[in-house]
């Protein structure tokens, strides 16, 4: 089998493609023949080791496992010992979690690990994508603060997987919501919803605007200072990147929230999953598929990735043509 691996810690150019045995299936375990999986930034920061704590998941001096990719949508082929037929054979998605590992053509899967059945709202390609940005944007802005119509939302990184979807939510939600992106891509923030845009390029703009109640910088490039001038003297700064200083100051002060939803429970995820294949079905939000990769190409992805030039949502499609 194909699979996508890294020997050390570093940029896209420590990526290499290897040919792998099928893993052995043990007791307990599922074996999922891959459809799509993930292409993230925040795979790109466990490969580059940053924050350096990722080495205590992932070796602390190199990687052990040393195969990109956490989140997968693919089929079940085999239980345990016991091979699947054709007719039993049966969808899923989940994530790997902080171990990675699901770019390659087959992986293993614990029933204890986190997956769903694919329900007919989704395809292999959308599944891929669910448990990264959409379901990390999810829980910031329902479950980190309690939002109310009309309120305003300044999204830093608006046009990533995370801010793509932040959009879709904050506009099902009724929020006003500003952009932060770059001038290129301020159709793709308006065609979400996106009521105001504004180039990262110019960030002198957004103290010409009214306080906002909450920022979520999905980029984690925004400094605590700045935030605080943004911002109403009740309002909520909310990000996923790991950074010392926002660690150091959501201990003194709860209007500055971090959360690592990967490190969340199974029994966490599935209530955010079908919460949001609920709105999916409802058509509040979709999940976009901004660039699909084989594995002959997809080092080229993580090389736009680690220049931070990544829109909307990639994957790795396995067994399948891609225009």
């Amino acid at each position: 089998m194909r699979a996508l691996k890294f020997s050390k810690y570093g940029d896209y150019r420590n990526l290499y493609i290897s040919h792998e045995e099928i893993p052995t299936v043990s007791k307990g375990q599922l074996l999922v023949k891959v459809e799509c999986s993930s292409l993230t930034t925040a795979e790109s920061l466990m490969r580059q080791a940053r924050p350096f704590v990722v080495r205590f998941f992932l070796g602390l001096t190199k990687p052990k496992k040393g195969i990109s990719g956490a989140c997968f949508s693919g089929t079940v082929i085999q239980d345990g010992k016991q091979a699947l037929e054709s007719k039993d054979q049966y969808p899923i998605f989940g994530e790997l979690g902080a171990g990675l590992g699901s770019n390659c053509d087959y992986i293993i899967v614990d029933k204890n690990d986190f997956y769903l059945g694919l329900p007919n709202s989704l395809s292999h390609e959308q599944a891929a994508c669910l448990c990264d940005g959409t379901i990390t944007s999810y829980y910031f802005l329902t479950r980190l603060i309690k939002p109310s119509k009309n309120q305003r939302l300044l999204i830093n990184g608006a046009t990533g997987s995370l801010g793509v979807a932040a959009i879709q939510l904050a506009k099902s939600i009724g929020l006003h919501v500003t952009a932060v992106c770059s001038q290129k891509n301020f159709k793709l923030a308006r065609s979400y919803g996106a009521d105001i845009c504004v180039s990262y390029h110019d960030e002198n703009v957004l103290n010409q605007l009214e306080p906002f109640d909450y920022i979520f910088d999905c980029v984690g490039k925004m400094k605590i200072k700045t935030a605080k001038s943004l911002m109403t003297s009740e309002g909520t700064y909310l990000s996923p990147v790991l950074k010392f200083s926002l660690i150091l100051k959501s201990l003194l002060d709860n209007n500055y929230q971090f959360a690592a939803v990967g490190m969340l429970s199974k029994q966490i995820k599935e209530e955010l999953i079908r919460e949001i294949l609920f709105k999916i079905e409802n058509k509040n939000i979709e999940i976009p598929v901004s660039k699909k990769y084989q594995f002959k190409n997809v080092i080229e992805a993580h090389e736009i990735i680690d220049a931070h030039k990544k829109t909307g949502n990639f994957i790795l499609v396995h067994n399948a043509k891609v225009c």
